[in-house]
């Protein structure tokens, strides 16, 4: 593989533990683990329309271990397992119009069971925390174009929500919550997306019953994608050619703009933050892995796909970390087709890359200059992004058009919470 990093001797920093490719043509969003498992989460395209899947591969070699697949039209975008269990978020459509999708798997992808609720919405992003697991996404409010966070506290080990937050930035707008975690000093949840008013990132904080404690609005523009945190609860938000860090009482600590477009992040050793990264290499778009220190200087980059002769599509979704070696995905388009109607076929890889802790707290950094929050951005326009927006607004508008024309009845079922067993005639 071609490593592109900042330093010559490449190889010292980082070595490719296994790159495994998803049969079919699918999108691979987010990926997590259990002791010698990882699960990938996404859509796979048959005859032309995405359906849920779900697969469990060893964490060593990638190999393919089991897999699930639903009979409905949508895509998981992200998962985490707890006591146990597997838990997968998405969504689905139902009747015409998207609906907030939550799963529950054994280890084996067994399914328990499925809910799937609210009317034109996605559950995007799922944290665990203290015997609940909390789903963040966005949903329609009413029978209007107007859009808000929908934030879900469950229980483990059960389908319904105890408590449910909503917060809407912009009347009207398409606010969208993209990102979720608990901060591990204060073991609040902060939630991060876009307010669509202003088109800025947003971080709410709220108490572990969901009830809102503060929130900042930052001078960033375009979608935020990821969420990390280290042990002094300091938080690393990243998106659209911008990284933050941001103290865990919500003081803006440093701010970078670099080009690319980041999408997934975590923490390695509590000294270094990692991020997938897709920006352009060659005339394609390339899928690399990004170093910053705790200061977000730049440290190391590794580019996972300059070997191929295909434009890499990384879209939201999470990263899983376990024992220095991170698990990622992204997905690859094969022939032609524009970036904003991929008619190209689309194959996915999953990627392990061991970091190699000590070479790299010995490079030289390189100090980024810091943006203040006054200054305007101009990120740079990428397909990310441009999904993203499909994903998650656009389609919106033409759900909205199709709505119109349901019945008063379907409308007063609209946000009715529907639970499927592992029965259900959906498994294949």
């Amino acid at each position: 593989m071609l490593l592109h990093s900042l330093d010559a001797n490449a190889m010292s920093y980082s070595s490719i533990v296994f790159r495994s490719s998803v049969e079919g043509y699918s999108l691979v969003f987010g990926v997590c683990g259990y002791n010698s498992t990882i699960f990938i989460v996404g859509s796979k395209y048959v005859n032309g329309s995405g359906t849920v899947f779900v697969e469990a591969r060893n964490r060593f070699n990638g190999e393919l271990v089991s897999s699930w697949n639903g009979a409905f039209i949508g895509s998981a975008y992200n998962c985490v397992f707890v006591e146990g269990l597997l838990y997968v978020v998405g969504y689905i459509y139902v009747s015409g119009a998207s609906r907030w999708f939550v799963a529950i798997f054994y280890p084996n992808l067994t399914l328990i069971g499925y809910r799937f609720s609210y009317y034109r919405s996605h559950a995007i992003a799922i944290t665990a925390y203290d015997q609940f697991v909390y789903v963040a996404g966005f949903s329609g409010v009413d029978n209007t174009d107007d859009v808000e966070w929908i934030v879900e506290m469950i229980p483990v080990g059960g389908l319904n929500a105890s408590k449910i937050y909503r917060s809407n930035p912009s009347i009207g707008g398409g606010d969208v919550a993209t990102c979720i975690g608990v901060n591990p000093v204060t073991s609040h949840i902060w939630v991060v997306g876009l307010n669509a008013e202003r088109r800025n990132w947003r971080v709410e904080v709220l108490s572990r019953d969901l009830k809102r404690i503060s929130l900042l609005d930052l001078d960033v523009y375009e979608y935020p994608y990821a969420l990390a945190f280290d042990l002094n609860g300091n938080g690393y938000i990243a998106g659209v050619g911008n990284v933050v860090k941001v103290s865990k009482d919500l003081k803006v600590v440093k701010r970078v703009n670099i080009p690319g477009t980041f999408t997934r992040a975590s923490v390695v050793n509590n000294s270094l933050i990692v991020v997938s990264n897709i920006k352009s290499f060659e005339g394609l778009s390339r899928h690399y892995i990004t170093i910053f220190n705790t200061d977000l200087d730049l440290v190391y980059e590794i580019c996972l796909s300059c070997d191929l002769t295909y434009s890499a599509n990384l879209v939201h979704g999470a990263m899983y970390l376990d024992d220095s070696v991170v698990y990622t995905a992204g997905s690859l388009k094969i022939g032609s087709g524009s970036k904003y109607v991929p008619q190209a076929d689309v194959i996915s890889e999953v990627y392990a890359i061991k970091l190699h802790i000590d070479a790299l707290s010995r490079l030289t950094p390189i100090p980024l200059t810091a943006t203040t929050q006054q200054e305007e951005d101009h990120p740079p326009t990428s397909i990310v992004t441009m999904m993203a927006i499909a994903l998650c607004i656009m389609t919106l508008s033409i759900l909205y058009k199709r709505r119109k024309a349901i019945d008063t009845n379907k409308k007063q079922k609209s946000n009715a919470v529907y639970i499927h067993e592992a029965k259900s005639s959906l498994i294949q």
